[in-house]
Formats: C-alpha cells, structure tokens, sequence
C-alpha cells in the first residue's frame, strides 16, 4: 500500500488578512447592493439608536425591579407573608422580646408574619430554657391561683385583689 503525502495548506499570513477583509465586504456590497453609502450610513445610524433604546428600556426595567426590592426590604412587608396571632409568654427576668427596633412585651398578643412569628416563639423558648438553668424562680408566674373574693373585697382595685397572696 502506497501513502500519498498529505499536501501542506499554508497558513493564512497577517498580509492576507487585509484580502479577506476586502473580499468580506464585497460580498455583503452584494447583498446589499442598489444602497447607496449615505443611505447605509443612515440605517447604521438607525440601528445604533434602536440599540441603545432597547438597552435603555432593559436598563430601567431591571432598575425598576431593583428598587421595589430594596423598597420592600426597607418596608420589611413580604405582599406574600402569611400573618400569625402570637401571644407572649416571657418569664419574670424578661420583659419584652425586640426585633430590629420594635418591642413585643410579654403578656401582649401580636398579628405578625410567620418568619416574625417563629422568631419570637423561639426567642422566648429560649426565654424559658434559661429560667430553667438559673433555677427556674419565676415558674411561680405560670401556677394557678385560688383568689377567692368576698364581702370584704368591695370597692377595693383590681391589683389589690390580684396581688395579695
């Protein structure tokens, strides 16, 4: 079996490249041919704007986008969110749980987001979980209580009444 040598295709030199150019050119003359140089520049012109419109369109529709996110995290409203009644329940040595700036008191009942929610249900888990290792002294604050009034109870206030023992 006889091999033929394989021919050597010269590569394209950096003088060349200048013909290819030229002969790129020509064939687009072609396709666009009966234009005359002004009407190309035109319609070169006319590209670019339409171009830079869509760009600019694009541009303000992501900025748009951008700012209503960053208006709603500055709000922190979620339009989705679904809300959740808490009612606290803080140990003695707590008297409120605080959330960038905002204070939810112990005993108070609270229409909050359900992230919102979770968050102040684990903060006064945790609340509790420390009552529990300093000795659990405010439990008391969680036990029933017999108050029995009677006639010696008239006209007395409120926190009297609740707070003797």
């Amino acid at each position: 079996m006889s091999r033929k040598p394989v021919e050597f295709v010269d590569p394209v030199n950096l003088s060349d490249e200048d013909s290819f150019v030229e002969e790129t050119e020509n064939i687009i003359n072609d396709l666009v041919d009966g234009l005359t140089a002004e009407e190309r520049v035109e319609i070169e012109e006319e590209a670019r704007v339409l171009v830079e419109a869509e760009n600019k369109k694009k541009a303000k529709e992501n900025y748009k986008v951008k700012a209503i996110a960053e208006a709603r995290r500055v709000a922190n409203l979620d339009p989705t969110a679904e809300k959740v009644v808490v009612n606290l329940n803080l140990p003695g040595h707590a008297e409120y749980i605080m959330i960038n700036g905002q204070r939810y008191y112990h005993g108070g009942t609270y229409n909050v987001e359900r992230g919102t929610a979770q968050f102040l249900m684990e903060k006064q888990q945790a609340c509790w979980r420390h009552e529990d290792e300093i000795g659990g002294a405010n439990r008391e604050m969680l036990k029933e209580r017999n108050i029995r009034i009677g006639r010696s109870d008239v006209n007395l206030p409120n926190s009297y009444i609740m707070n003797r023992g």
